[in-house]
């Protein structure tokens, strides 16, 4: 589990997110969604969330077909690792 600090920043982190993203301030929004990516190594929900609305928002087709693959080829990856 992690520290409360930690808890504190990600959940203050996910309100500027959200803050940007009612904004339309899309450029600032993925900005801060791609540092909290990194911080937390990919495991964040919301983030991810917000970065696929911000994609389908603004019609980028390959990164939406991208990540559908992607979905479709990690269970078959993690199948051959373990």
């Amino acid at each position: 589990m992690p520290p409360k600090k930690v808890v504190v920043l990600r959940e203050r982190q996910n309100a500027l997110i959200h803050t940007l993203y009612t904004r339309q301030e899309f450029d600032a929004c993925l900005t801060v969604i791609e540092q909290q990516i990194k911080e937390c190594r990919g495991k964040v929900e919301y983030p991810l969330y917000v970065k696929a609305l911000i994609k389908r928002r603004t019609r980028t087709p390959h990164a939406t077909r991208h990540s559908r693959v992607r979905q479709r080829i990690d269970p078959l990856v993690e199948a051959h690792v373990t």
